[in-house]
């Protein structure tokens, strides 16, 4: 299995659980249950990245509820909280195992940072060029598969290129192999959004908007390269249970102090 997303990315689904089992309790008042429940999605939205899925989804429902009788707000809530919970809680099927020294998966619908390092990798035009680069040199297949895009004409995100990741990077050397270009990707960071389900062209343009407005409000921040996406599952695992991450590179702004040129 992956190992279970650490700190602030992941600690919402525990307020969620903990929000919906006391609004539970047959001998609260219904209005100490709504009170329960908001309170939960409160703590939830502040430790949830802005323009996530799963924070978003929470903000609707507070809107939804709000002016609403008693009990239509507790079904309006619960049913958000429960939601955003199930999805948090998800676990991507295990494979294969992630290269050495990689970060774990990012929950479904929520937004994260996350660092990566140096790692190797073998770039070709589709699966079953790379997948027989793979068998003929005995390397074992890793999770996740990663696809670069490029922009089109009209905007459109088009695969660029897929990578088989390699386990270590000792394994191999870099170089032209064929069809098979292998490289050493340098250390980088992502902002990235878990997701689950069918990789449709409408999914991936609401996940690379979402991307793109996370960026544009963390002046900390800008992009440094496309949108790419990391598949996790193999087409054996039903569409229901796929698992992916659509990510784009990102570095930090370098802040210059300003130089006075004096009196």
């Amino acid at each position: 299995h992956f190992e279970p997303p650490p700190g602030p990315s992941f600690e919402p689904h525990a307020g969620c659980t903990s929000g919906l089992a006391e609004s539970e309790d047959s001998a609260a008042h219904p209005d100490e249950k709504v009170e329960a429940l908001s309170a939960c999605i409160a703590r939830a939205i502040k430790l949830l990245e802005p323009h996530s899925p799963a924070q978003e989804r929470l903000q609707t429902a507070i809107r939804q509820a709000s002016g609403d009788s008693v009990s239509n707000r507790y079904v309006t809530l619960y049913e958000a909280i429960d939601s955003v919970a199930g999805e948090l809680a998800f676990q991507p099927k295990f494979e294969a195992s992630l290269p050495a020294g990689f970060p774990t998966y990012t929950p479904v619908g929520v937004i994260e940072v996350k660092k990566y390092p140096t790692y190797r990798m073998a770039s070709g035009d589709n699966f079953w060029t790379l997948f027989q680069h793979i068998q003929q040199n005995q390397i074992e297949m890793t999770a996740p598969v990663q696809m670069n895009f490029t922009s089109g004409e009209q905007g459109e995100m088009r695969e660029s290129k897929m990578s088989f990741l390699y386990g270590r990077r000792e394994i191999g050397n870099p170089g032209v192999q064929g069809k098979v270009n292998v490289v050493d990707n340098p250390p980088h960071s992502v902002v990235s959004l878990g997701m689950r389900g069918a990789r449709s062209k409408e999914a991936l343009k609401d996940a690379r908007n979402r991307l793109q407005r996370w960026i544009e409000n963390n002046k900390n921040y800008e992009a440094e390269g496309t949108m790419r996406v990391m598949g996790y599952n193999s087409p054996a695992v039903p569409r229901s249970r796929q698992f992916f991450e659509v990510q784009v590179p990102i570095k930090k702004i370098t802040k210059t102090a300003s130089v006075s040129d004096g009196p």
